[in-house]
């Protein structure tokens, strides 16, 4: 058990208190907590589907199945290992190769990061170019449309992209597992790098 007794002398030592102390006993809830939401996937996906029709589209009751979206979202940081090794003028590099800030850089951003998966609400996927800061982490997340983040899965280098974040996540299994039997098998939605899959659609212009 964490004690916050002589720990955080700074506001910088009790954001790391905080985030270890939620991540040891929450860890299960932010990782996987498809079971508990799944008897609410009938409500997800009628919520969504009368919120598509509203922007043109013509689903009809019953036939829809999308109950929540999963994407990747990036959180800016500064550069890794960049900065001398030592005091005084001269001082060797951290990383004077580059091999640390290599291991973090994707050449589609020209940034350096990190990513995580989360299955979550629409409104929190999306990306802000507009920044101040060199390098992103990024999430992925699966979250429902009332609002509440399902699953939350990393950090990986943002070297790697969505479909490593996707096969290492174990989402898509994790979601299976949590299906009622006997129920309709409601789906996960996503952008066009996502493949087509039973539990997972992604924007094709067509049906869900």
């Amino acid at each position: 058990m964490l004690s916050i007794k002589n720990c955080c002398s700074t506001p910088a030592s009790f954001i790391r208190w905080t985030v270890k102390y939620i991540h040891q006993k929450w860890r299960h809830k932010l990782e996987d907590d498809f079971a508990y939401w799944a008897p609410s996937f009938p409500v997800f996906a009628e919520s969504i589907r009368r919120h598509a029709n509203t922007k043109g589209t013509a689903f009809t009751q019953g036939n829809f199945s999308v109950a929540a979206f999963i994407d990747c979202n990036i959180t800016e940081t500064c550069r890794p290992g960049s900065g001398p090794d030592g005091p005084g003028p001269g001082a060797p590099r951290r990383d004077p190769n580059g091999n640390i800030q290599k291991a973090f850089y994707t050449g589609w951003l020209h940034l350096h990061g990190i990513k995580h998966q989360v299955c979550a609400h629409l409104s929190v996927l999306h990306f802000d170019r507009n920044t101040n800061s060199h390098d992103l982490y990024s999430t992925q997340v699966v979250m429902a449309p009332n609002g509440m983040i399902l699953m939350i899965w990393g950090p990986c280098t943002v070297r790697r992209n969505d479909l490593h974040a996707l096969a290492m996540s174990a989402v898509l299994q994790k979601w299976s597992a949590a299906m009622i039997p006997g129920h309709v098998l409601y789906v996960l939605y996503g952008d066009s790098i996502y493949p087509w899959r039973p539990e997972l659609r992604f924007h094709n212009g067509g049906s869900c």
